[in-house]
């Protein structure tokens, strides 16, 4: 069975959650069935740019951290 490759987009934040769902991410990345990435926005409309990269590179899933 071939892992899915799983994209999650986000915007980087200084706050303590931000941080806490890095170090969740990683331990679900290290021990799942899949392979996680994770992509940081850097300014306004990049989270289009990367979704594009994201499908570009063969993501079977896309998801959109929100939270402001």
């Amino acid at each position: 069975m071939m892992k899915k490759k799983i994209y999650f987009i986000a915007k980087p934040s200084i706050s303590s959650k931000y941080s806490d769902f890095k170090k969740t991410f990683k331990v679900y990345s290290n021990g799942s069935g899949s392979n996680f990435f994770l992509l940081e926005t850097k300014r306004q409309g990049h989270a289009t740019d990367l979704t594009k990269q994201a499908i570009t590179s063969g993501a079977d899933i896309v998801v959109a951290c929100g939270g402001d």
